[in-house]
């Protein structure tokens, strides 16, 4: 069996109640059966603190190089940008630069063995799924377009990869 990588936001009171309710949407989203490659395949969750200045896919983001940081190593691929026309080659290098800012942001951040650890928590597909409360105005957008604009609720970004 494979693994699928998986993102999806929950609310609820506290991290506990917003994983429940994040999990039983996803059963019902993608079945009951089993390897469905989504939250509804964890039992559990780690948390993350979101460090300031930080928002919840930035996290997400550093976690799905931290896995592979080798792809960003040496020259982008010339075989891969001589295909592309210029704008997308232009997108492309502006991409690899911004993950590589954001990857040398995360080690600095959380340090080798933090980055090591949030890398084995979102590839692990038996394990806990990985979990980020969202603050501010990223929070406010997803309360607001779940209808719960007001609540205070809180809201939390979790990720992993699982059974598919």
């Amino acid at each position: 069996m494979g693994a699928m990588y998986f993102s999806q936001v929950g609310i609820g009171r506290d991290v506990s109640d917003a994983f429940h309710t994040a999990r039983e949407q996803a059963g019902w989203e993608h079945g009951h059966g089993g390897y469905t490659g989504t939250l509804a395949e964890k039992y559990d969750y780690v948390v993350f603190d979101l460090p300031n200045g930080w928002k919840s896919v930035d996290l997400l983001r550093a976690a799905q190089l931290a896995e592979y940081p080798e792809r960003l190593e040496g020259r982008a691929d010339p075989v891969v940008t001589k295909r592309m026309d210029e704008a997308d080659r232009k997108r492309y290098l502006a991409r690899r630069a911004a993950d590589k800012r954001l990857l040398a942001k995360a080690l600095a951040t959380f340090g080798p063995a933090g980055l090591d650890r949030l890398a084995a928590v979102y590839a692990d597909k038996w394990g806990p799924a990985g979990a980020v409360q969202m603050t501010g105005a990223e929070a406010a957008k997803v309360k607001a377009s779940m209808c719960r604009k007001g609540s205070h609720d809180k809201v939390f970004l979790f990720f992993g990869s699982a059974s598919s």
